[in-house]
């Protein structure tokens, strides 16, 4: 049978264990907790490139129109509808033009069908002149054009990078309270019952030292008490 002091040793022994114990599982979630918010910074990381890798593409395919071919192309097709219908409609409206007379001398028919045809390719020239000129004001206007939409999609990247970058403090916090585990009961039932013990043995440690035991002399079994008293 182990002494009071045996008891106590034991009941510190046991303190210790089960305070070790719980500090080993709160290390162990800890450890799990600094892991998990390591992950959600790496997974935004990783969505962070997957934005400026768009954000990239986006770029390298808006200034693809700017470059001196595709512009000399798309301004050679803006002349070629300009000019067309500035032409088309300067054609249309000389090709019914009738201004003389039936008693009219042939030659006045013919000088006037003569300056109305001058006047015919005049205008046509002047038309594709004007149509070249507006050629390249719609390719100014459409250069503008795409630079808006292309700006909107590499501001609207730039917002999704912006608001999941936001939100990482908030998923790191999240998965750390999800990587948490708590101790258990074991570590707390070890440490209360070393507790007890230690209690127990400190309580009985004097009276063993002592040599003391329960009275059982005539004075406490009641062969000493006066008659009347036993």
């Amino acid at each position: 049978m182990c002494t009071g002091v045996e008891m106590a040793l034991i009941g510190t022994a046991a303190q210790m264990a089960g305070t070790a114990y719980n500090g080993q599982q709160q290390a162990k979630s800890q450890k799990a907790m600094v892991s998990a918010r390591n992950n959600a910074a790496l997974a935004e990381s990783t969505r962070q490139e997957k934005y400026q890798a768009d954000a990239d593409a986006e770029f390298n395919n808006s200034v693809k129109p700017y470059e001196g071919s595709q512009q000399q192309k798309t301004l050679a097709d803006a002349i070629t509808k300009r000019a067309g219908r500035t032409q088309g409609a300067v054609t249309e409206s000389t090709a019914y033009a009738t201004p003389t007379a039936k008693s009219a001398p042939s030659v006045v028919g013919s000088e006037i069908a003569r300056k109305m045809a001058d006047a015919a390719t005049s205008s046509k020239r002047r038309a594709g002149a004007l149509g070249r000129m507006n050629a390249w004001n719609d390719l100014q206007f459409g250069n503008r054009v795409n630079m808006v939409r292309q700006g909107d999609k590499l501001g609207e990247i730039s917002n999704f990078a912006g608001r999941s970058a936001a939100l990482l403090p908030l998923d790191q916090q999240s998965a750390a309270n999800n990587a948490y585990k708590a101790p258990g009961m074991f570590g707390d039932l070890l440490t209360a019952a070393g507790a007890g013990l230690s209690l127990y043995g400190m309580t009985a440690a004097p009276t063993a030292a002592s040599g003391l035991t329960a009275p059982n002399n005539s004075a406490w079994n009641g062969s000493a008490l006066p008659a009347g008293f036993a």
